[in-house]
């Protein structure tokens, strides 16, 4: 009895609590799984205003607290059980959920029990999963006019528009990797391209790499890739049977076969989708024996990041 007294006057004596003001948005309390919550905690000089509504019917509920201490079973120091109070309603909040996070032994837990119309706002702490001091702060419930259920609405609305326009801005596709060249220069049958080309010439640096000779793009991030060949040139009568290549680490993994030999110039394709490794090396090899053209808008090499 003695020490509880000791504790209370300890409270009593506690330094100027520091002001401020947390909401959380969508609190879901696992005894009301259905529902949602909207729930303010305040610290000002006078004590400390919890405030609940539901975000359904708009009812709220509102306590202010002179002494903390006299909520629990225990003597905790003020700031401590806010600061657990709002760790255990992050915990809950929908608005702000980590999914990813995995639930600790120590984690504080807050749940709500409605009772003949009040509010029981319940935190229960962990101490090594031993020692479980509760608090329980009851919160009464607000007459409201119709203009506060006309703010709770504006309140919710808003929130649906930032909603909104969050998903608006995630969902915006952003900018692919890709690569993009040409050639200028006439290449003989089997020769690798020379993509030497300035209009265009698009690099994304983050995931390929031209080597100084112009032939060879190297893949710096593993993923998946569309490759897209195009090169212009001709045939003599030797041409049938001959291919358009291409290479990734020297090995043929497509090709385009050529089926004239009359001279006459035609354009071999290849388009590919392929999973690529970092390091992996591509370049094309030239399938027309009376050489490629050069032509900067007959022949293009272009790959584009799909995904890892």
């Amino acid at each position: 009895m003695e020490r509880s007294k000791q504790n209370q006057n300890k409270a009593k004596k506690e330094v100027e609590r520091k002001t401020f003001t947390r909401e959380f948005f969508k609190v879901k309390f696992p005894s009301l799984e259905r529902e949602s919550f909207r729930v303010s905690v305040s610290a000002v000089s006078d004590g400390i205003i919890l405030w609940l509504e539901n975000k359904k019917n708009k009812a709220q509920w509102q306590a202010t607290l002179n002494n903390i201490d006299e909520c629990g079973d225990t003597y905790i120091p003020e700031a401590a059980v806010l600061a657990f109070l709002q760790k255990g309603l992050e915990f809950i909040d929908e608005a702000v959920l980590d999914e990813d996070r995995k639930a600790e032994k120590d984690d504080p837990c807050v749940d709500l029990l409605m009772i003949d119309g009040e509010a029981i706002l319940k935190l229960v702490l962990s101490i090594s999963g031993i020692w479980k001091p509760e608090f329980a702060f009851t919160l009464l419930p607000l007459a409201l006019e119709k203009v506060d259920i006309l703010n709770a609405q504006l309140r919710d609305a808003l929130e649906e528009i930032d909603e909104l326009r969050n998903e608006i801005a995630e969902s915006v596709v952003q900018r692919p990797a890709y690569l993009s060249l040409c050639s200028q220069q006439a290449c003989g049958l089997n020769q690798m391209i020379v993509w030497n080309g300035t209009v265009p010439k698009t690099i994304t640096e983050s995931h390929f790499s031209l080597a100084y000779n112009n032939t060879q793009v190297t893949i710096l991030e593993s993923g998946l890739y569309q490759v897209y060949v195009r090169v212009a040139g001709q045939n003599n009568g030797n041409g049938n049977g001959q291919s358009l290549g291409l290479q990734r680490n020297g090995v043929d993994i497509a090709n385009c076969f050529q089926a004239d030999g009359n001279n006459y110039q035609n354009t071999m394709q290849l388009l590919e989708i392929v999973e690529l490794n970092a390091k992996d090396v591509l370049q094309v090899r030239c399938g027309a024996n009376s050489n490629s053209l050069a032509s900067t808008t007959g022949t293009r090499f272009s790959i584009q990041f799909l995904g890892n």
